[in-house]
């Protein structure tokens, strides 16, 4: 992808992390207000099955994120780095929507309110991550020369 300025890279990107994290967040509001029983027996546990797959599953892409944004340390051009880091964080944001994915299904499965509150938590460490001007400087270690260009770029 070719961005003329930093302004469309950004619009680009958030729209499609937006999409991702929308998706799940139309569901859960779904499964709330519609409000049907539980399809499994109450169990005491039961949520902790959906819970460690959601936490287990943030912990694997956030590992595989930062490995693979290690690679993109060796790239010469900044343009290059955008564009790697414009596809990890993509790739990223999905695996995040997956565990957002997986605690909504033990959520419909089980109607325990933990798991919304699993759900709550997830989403606000999604808006912790979410990439900004400051953060693309810090995860992909630009020197402040290349920082300074990616701001002025317009």
């Amino acid at each position: 992808m070719k961005f003329q300025s930093r302004g469309q890279y950004f619009y680009s990107l958030y729209t499609i992390l937006f999409a991702l994290a929308l998706v799940p967040l139309t569901l859960i509001g779904l499964f709330h207000y519609i409000n049907l029983e539980p399809v499994f027996i109450e169990n005491h546990f039961g949520w902790l099955i959906p819970a460690f797959l959601g936490v287990a599953d943030v912990v694997v892409f956030e590992f595989l994120h930062r490995k693979n944004l290690k690679a993109t340390f060796s790239v010469a051009s900044l343009s290059d780095k955008l564009k790697k880091y414009f596809a990890l964080t993509i790739v990223r944001y999905a695996g995040l929507s997956l565990a957002l994915h997986l605690i909504i299904a033990g959520y419909f499965l089980l109607r325990d309110d933990r798991l919304t509150y699993l759900f709550m938590l997830l989403l606000l460490y999604i808006g912790f991550q979410w990439p900004t001007i400051s953060r693309v400087c810090d995860e992909l270690k630009l020197s402040r020369d290349e920082c300074a260009a990616f701001r002025q770029w317009k």
